[in-house]
């Protein structure tokens, strides 16, 4: 994710919490994601490993595997 540029030049991070991002992804693994998939998309997450992880985890549960 890119920072956000302030009026005084300073870049400022976009809204984000790692720890949110986390727990989404605890509760995919827990066997939500037939309630969260179509609703949560990967560009949804700032940290680009949980983007990574949720893409898979889509995979996976698109193919009827486990999401484990």
């Amino acid at each position: 994710m890119e920072a956000a540029a302030e009026s005084g030049g300073a870049m400022r991070l976009p809204p984000h919490s790692l720890d949110h991002e986390r727990a989404l992804l605890a509760l995919g693994m827990s066997g939500a994601m037939p309630q969260l998939d179509g609703t949560v998309q990967a560009s949804d997450f700032y940290a680009a490993s949980h983007q990574i992880a949720w893409d898979a985890m889509v995979r996976l549960s698109a193919s009827g595997q486990p999401v484990d």
